[in-house]
């Protein structure tokens, strides 16, 4: 569907390097314009994709800094993570979730970006609930962490 609002333009100014993996580096390894970004996977979530938006929440990531690696699920093609409607957390949407966790690890990503807070906390309860080692981030925490 369509929105009834315009866009705002934004200018987002930061590195988005995230964790400094400089210290594993030797200094000739590197050079004065190069920059480590950092490895993120965005997960559509079903409100967006139903909206069909695709392409502005990776755009302010990429513009943050992040390299935007995608899951073999994403955009129209991107997996429920269990949580829409607050769907009660039983076996069936911890094993969905944790496939979609899984799917996520499989890019080499340092975190998994969702926009929406359901997916957010159905993610990150998935993890808690589990030997898995995957660190779950919101949108704008992602782009508040570059901005410090």
């Amino acid at each position: 569907g369509k929105l009834d609002f315009g866009v705002v333009g934004l200018d987002v100014k930061g590195k988005g390097k995230g964790k400094d993996k400089s210290k594993n580096k030797s200094k000739q390894d590197k050079t004065n314009d190069e920059e480590e970004k950092t490895k993120i996977t965005y997960h559509d979530s079903c409100r967006l994709r139903n909206l069909s938006i695709f392409d502005a929440p990776r755009y302010v990531l990429s513009n943050a800094g992040f390299e935007v690696v995608e899951m073999k699920h994403s955009r129209e093609m991107s997996s429920c993570c269990a949580g829409n409607a607050w769907v009660n957390c039983g076996m069936v949407s911890k094993q969905i979730q944790l496939n979609l966790i899984g799917e996520a690890k499989e890019t080499q990503a340092e975190f998994l970006v969702t926009s929406c807070p359901k997916c957010q906390t159905h993610l990150k309860c998935a993890v808690f609930g589990s030997d898995v080692d995957a660190e779950i981030k919101d949108f704008v925490t992602a782009i508040a962490d570059v901005l410090r």
